[in-house]
């Protein structure tokens, strides 16, 4: 999983204004896709560390 994911769940609260819906309005679902998408995200950050010390 990469950023594609998060920019995906994202695109689908964008505003008019180029701003993003409020986060009330987020579903149950997607938030735990959001949650899920991050935390993805830190797995190979957490692995990076490693590689570079």
């Amino acid at each position: 999983m990469n950023f594609d994911k998060v920019n995906q769940l994202l695109d689908k609260y964008k505003d008019n204004n180029g701003g993003y819906e409020s986060f009330e309005k987020v579903s149950k679902k997607d938030r735990k896709a959001f949650a899920d998408a991050v935390n993805a995200l830190g797995e190979p950050l957490s692995k990076m560390a490693v590689i570079t010390e």
